[in-house]
């Protein structure tokens, strides 16, 4: 009996021991489901050990381990690891539990120095904190390099920061180097737009940024987006103390450091990111929707209209040649009707082309060009019953006019094919005087020479109200035989009291500056060259925009870019430092010295956008 209460005991024990313990071990693995007795962990990774040890000398293994004190991965190291001198074959970078391991592909360089630069792309395995600006260097000789050169990248245009490109130093300070040669050292700029160019040794330098699209390290595609500048920079190191004192109390000193800090010359250089107006020429495609036009499409504006030699036709002068507005794209709109009823036009397109050493070279393409009928209209028309009649067809009609008309505008109407005018009768233009319609006077003019564009200006009387009438088959279309349907819109006149005026008081006056008014998406809404120190801009609609200005070097009236060759930089922007609010019937006067405020504080932090360099197109 005594040996089963024993028994009974010992059994009762055991339950009871494996009860608490499978509650110990639910709590544990149940951390989310109450109060995690401690704050969530914040602190980055931390480097306990490497091989070798960094800031070595005398390293000639291709090999680089770093031991952390927990597991690490990796994130994005492709884009963000960035190993300085450039590497024809990358070093591989990869992430193994509580290592990270590099291993350079090329033989290293004797008398060099190495620089890894992880930017933040070392991350804790648990929570993602990131080990923020870690680098790793170590020499190939005697000596380490340690002297450092940085700055910033904007964009020329928004004077947005530029974040992902390449920025490169050469000691050759000949202009040819940055064409055929690879960089000395190489570092990227971060989503701030800054860079440090790292483990630099004393000598001359000059400075660039590039969108390697290529992957090669110097500047072979017009593509490509850059920076220079022709000045040349020494980077040099100085060091100083400083002291910081602990007190025991309020009153009684406990110790005072001494700290040793450098600091490094060229530590402030302003790179400005532009694409140059040459660019790599080529033809894109050629269309023809309709029987009377057809459509080549290049990617770049030609500075010379393309040859046609035709194969199976004849060419007529009676041929209308319409570019773009971007100029990349030619329309041929066909008068002649022999060349309307081919069913393909066949010739061969000789036009400028850029070749793989980036001349522009004559090439030749043989192109066959049907009518392709839209695929929605010839399922309609299949579909269509034979004895039902097909919808009336009229020529399409776009125009400017709303239900509140600004009264400085005249009205406009576009066409998409060219069209004439049958009677000046056909229009009709009527401003309401109390419970009548009073006809007006028009004059139509046409605004391109192809007749695809036609406005009325009219001195409008404010706060009045006007209808615009088109009669049926007003405007006909020759090469379609198409004309228009009836159009009637009515308006009312917008008054003075609508609008805003913004007065520009330029204290720096050159008589080369151009403003330019921004909304929020930084659209331009309004640009005027200033002919003297104040500009006025007048009838603007009330709410908040934003000011910038260039100037205007060549006369041209256009922003223009940069050109290495000739060593143009891009001409200047400047931004008004803040936004301004228009009100309606309210003038408002502002003085501007935009050389006042350093160019890196001027942009408004609201329109400031980063710029990813790499998601620029080729």
């Amino acid at each position: 009996m005594k040996s089963s209460i024993k028994h009974f005991r010992f059994v009762g024990r055991c339950m009871l021991l494996a009860t608490v313990a499978a509650a110990i071990a639910i709590g544990c693995a149940n951390r989310g489901g109450g109060p995690q007795g401690g704050p969530k962990d914040e602190t980055p990774p931390r480097v306990i050990s490497s091989k070798p040890d960094n800031g070595a000398v005398n390293h000639h293994k291709p090999n680089v381990e770093i031991v952390f004190d927990e597991i690490v991965v990796l994130n994005n190291a492709f884009e963000k690891v960035v190993v300085s001198p450039p590497q024809n074959q990358a070093a591989e970078v990869k992430a193994i539990g509580r290592k990270v391991k590099v291993a350079f592909q090329d033989s290293l360089q004797p008398n060099t120095t190495y620089t890894i630069d992880f930017s933040d792309a070392i991350v804790d395995n648990n929570e993602g904190n990131k080990l923020v600006d870690y680098s790793f260097s170590f020499s190939t000789g005697d000596v380490i390099d340690t002297l450092m050169m940085s700055g910033i990248l904007i964009d020329a245009y928004t004077l947005n920061p530029v974040s992902n490109a390449i920025i490169g130093i050469h000691s050759d300070v000949s202009d040819t180097a940055f064409t055929t040669k690879k960089f000395d050292r190489i570092s990227k700029s971060n989503p701030d737009g800054l860079f440090r160019v790292k483990n630099i040794k004393q000598d001359t330098y000059r400075i660039f940024a590039l969108n390697d699209l290529s992957g090669d390290f110097l500047f072979d595609q017009s593509d490509e987006a850059i920076a220079f500048l022709d000045t040349t920079f020494v980077p040099t190191a100085e060091n100083f103390t400083t002291n910081d004192t602990l007190w025991k109390d309020s009153v009684t000193i406990d110790t005072v450091k001494v700290n040793m800090r450098t600091t490094y010359k060229s530590d402030s250089i302003v790179l400005k990111f532009f694409k140059e107006k040459t660019q790599r020429q080529y033809f894109i495609r050629a269309e023809r929707k309709l029987p009377y036009k057809f459509s080549l499409m290049f990617n770049a504006p030609l500075d010379t209209l393309p040859l046609i030699q035709p194969i199976n036709f004849e060419w007529s002068d009676n041929v209308l040649t319409q570019k773009s507005l971007q100029g990349d794209t030619l329309t041929y709109w066909l008068k002649d009707s022999l060349m309307m009823r081919t069913d393909t036009l066949a010739f061969v397109l000789h036009y400028p082309k850029t070749d793989l050493q980036g001349q522009l070279v004559n090439e030749l393409d043989t192109l066959e060009l049907p009518v392709r009928r839209d695929r929605k209209s010839a399922v309609t028309t299949s579909k269509r019953k034979k004895d039902e009649k097909p919808p009336m067809e009229f020529i399409e009609l776009k125009s400017n006019l709303t239900n509140s008309f600004d009264v400085y505008k005249a009205i406009q109407i576009d066409f998409v094919e060219p069209v004439r005018l049958q009677s000046d009768t056909m229009l009709v233009l009527e401003q309401q005087v109390d419970t009548l319609w009073n006809a007006l006077p028009i004059k139509l003019d046409s605004v391109d020479e192809f007749g695809m564009a036609y406005k009325i200006a009219h001195e409008w009387k404010e706060d009045a109200t006007y209808r615009f009438n088109i009669d049926s088959a007003a405007f006909v279309a020759p090469l379609s035989n198409l004309h228009t349907n009836k159009f009637a819109y009515t308006f009312k006149v917008k008054t003075k009291e609508d609008y805003a005026t913004l007065i520009i008081d330029l204290e720096n006056f050159t008589g080369k500056e151009m403003l330019q008014l921004l909304d929020a998406t930084e659209k331009v809404l309004r640009e005027k060259k200033a002919d003297e120190s104040t500009v006025k801009f007048k009838y603007l609609n009330p709410g908040v925009c934003y000011l910038r200005l260039y100037i205007d070097e060549n006369g041209d009236e256009e922003w223009t870019t940069g050109d290495y060759k000739t060593h143009r930089q891009p001409e200047a922007m400047y931004y008004f430092p803040k936004k301004i609010e228009l009100r309606a019937y309210w003038d408002v006067e502002e003085a501007w010295n935009y050389l006042a405020t350093p160019l890196l504080q001027q942009k408004p932090t609201d329109i400031r956008k980063p710029i990813d360099a790499k998601a620029q197109k080729k």
